[in-house]
């Protein structure tokens, strides 16, 4: 009986580590990822951005005093700093990875976020010296490998998203979020 405890013991491990080892592959950002190291500044000068290490840090270019960071559970792939919105202004965009589909604000037939990482597209206004959200995107629903900007004919800048099959897709900015356009 004693063998038989110890058998049945060894393979209620083996299936509790089994279901571990399920449960945390299923909850990572996928390997197919490449995250970016930049060291870029906004138009006017005025700010240097670096990415590093999955974090962005944005600095006073006068005396390198760090004014803003990327919350913590945020990991950015890629960063911008372009006038996405047409204001004359630059904004800051970020490529990002977090827990969850939505923030703190869900859809109100979403009973509870799911826990999974997903891609997601952040936009922050600089102001003053502080930099402050401007629109945060629910998952975006496809896999981005690469973030790029581009001016168009007016002038005014739109997001091309690269996919994992090297195709683009491009965004212009719609008042309150992106919208889908062809060039």
């Amino acid at each position: 009986m004693n063998g038989k405890k110890k058998v049945i013991t060894a393979v209620c491990i083996g299936i509790a580590v089994m279901t571990g080892l399920i449960c945390i592959s299923c909850n990572k950002i996928p390997g197919w990822v490449t995250w970016e190291k930049r060291q870029i500044n906004d138009t006017t000068g005025k700010y240097e951005i670096a990415l590093s290490f999955r974090v962005v840090s944005v600095s006073r270019s006068s005396d390198q005093k760090i004014i803003w960071k990327s919350q913590k559970g945020v990991k950015v792939q890629d960063v911008l700093s372009c006038d996405i919105d047409g204001d004359g202004e630059d904004e800051l965009i970020l490529l990002c990875w977090k827990r969850g589909r939505f923030g703190k604000y869900k859809p109100f037939w979403v009973k509870e976020d799911e826990k999974k990482w997903s891609q997601h597209i952040f936009v922050y206004r600089y102001e003053d010296d502080q930099i402050t959200p401007m629109w945060m995107s629910s998952y975006i629903g496809q896999d981005v490998v690469k973030i790029t900007a581009k001016q168009n004919s007016r002038q005014k800048y739109y997001l091309i998203l690269t996919d994992r099959n090297g195709e683009n897709s491009n965004w212009a900015w719609n008042y309150w979020g992106f919208e889908l356009f062809e060039k």
